[in-house]
């Protein structure tokens, strides 16, 4: 019923008598525009990170000295390329062989240069792996102008045994096996020369 609804002066005069305490401004955030802070929050008095904080922070955070040059995918070589005279970093190989490419190895491959050390003076490796996981190193030492390449190698080849060093010591192991006439013969040679073993042949 209309006697029951408040009049408009009835409201005012209402909320002129309620007790409140007014906004501090100070503390009130203000937008400039939809979504769009005159001012960044804080929380505990440390400022919020905005999108664009985040992106600087990140990028100067990065420790790019940490990052192994080698690993970093450089380009696809071509023919006029010289695998001798690239800088370190990762590179590839895909039906053509660049200068000084191994012979022994197929065109579509890896090719991967290390600097070794830490001076000038100290070089580089590359190394080359084709599909068909064969592998080959050339290790550059010395300066610029004294320095020389080392020839393309198998990985770790100094300390593999050649071919000569494998019938060598075959000879010289089956040199100590002697055929003795009996079984009683055998027994006899070989409790008296400890150097060679003896043995027999069964008819």
């Amino acid at each position: 019923p209309a006697d029951k609804v408040a009049s408009i002066d009835e409201v005012n005069t209402k909320q002129d008598k309620l007790n409140y305490t007014a906004a501090d401004d100070t503390k009130v955030a203000h937008l400039s525009g939809a979504n769009n802070f005159d001012t960044v929050p804080t929380v505990n008095n440390t400022n919020l990170i905005t999108s664009t904080d985040l992106s600087t922070g990140l990028a100067t955070k990065a420790d790019t000295s940490a990052i192994d040059p080698s690993v970093l995918a450089k380009t696809t070589l071509t023919d006029d390329d010289d695998v001798l005279a690239l800088d370190v970093g990762t590179y590839y190989t895909w039906r053509v062989k660049p200068k000084n490419f191994p012979a022994l190895l197929v065109s579509w491959s890896t090719v991967v240069v290390k600097a070794v050390g830490n001076q000038p003076i100290d070089g580089k490796n590359v190394t080359i792996t084709d599909t068909n996981a064969s592998q080959l190193v050339n290790t550059y030492s010395g300066s610029a102008s004294t320095g020389k390449w080392s020839g393309w190698r198998v990985p770790n080849s100094t300390t593999m045994a050649s071919k000569t060093d494998v019938t060598t010591a075959i000879s010289t192991a089956t040199a100590k096996y002697i055929q003795a006439s009996s079984e009683a013969d055998a027994k006899t040679k070989s409790a008296s020369d400890t150097n060679n073993l003896y043995y027999t042949v069964e008819s």
